[in-house]
């Protein structure tokens, strides 16, 4: 399963800021507490790169431990990706939502008790 370390609400936030709009009504998001993840089958995903690659596997060499203390170093969108939404913007396309933005890579279940469905 992949998650992303960057709130939706942020998210939203970027894409409006760069010029984009967003459905008035809203987009669906599962939230919930990545430290009830089992940190020996979670690995991160910096995913710092935000220029197109035809080769995915250089991109996976940023993949790092988990660690809910890492985590909070990685909440926020990064200026990466704000350059890259701004650049779709000025080119008149549309971007892709996550690229740049952090993921966390879980192998195996996740028990979604206590998540919640967040419409932003």
């Amino acid at each position: 399963m992949q998650f992303s370390t960057v709130h939706p609400e942020d998210l939203r936030d970027a894409m409006i800021a760069a010029g984009f709009g967003w459905p008035a009504r809203g987009r669906q998001f599962l939230v919930f507490d990545a430290a009830r993840l089992e940190a020996s089958a979670t690995r991160i995903w910096l995913h710092r790169d935000t220029s197109p690659r035809e080769d995915m596997a250089a991109a996976m060499t940023d993949i790092v431990p988990f660690s809910t203390d890492r985590l909070h170093d990685l909440r926020a969108v990064a200026d990466g990706t704000r350059a890259y939404l701004a650049e779709m913007a000025q080119l008149g396309r549309r971007p892709l939502l996550f690229v740049g933005v952090p993921h966390i890579l879980h192998r195996g279940p996740v028990s979604l008790a206590g998540s919640k469905l967040l419409t932003i």
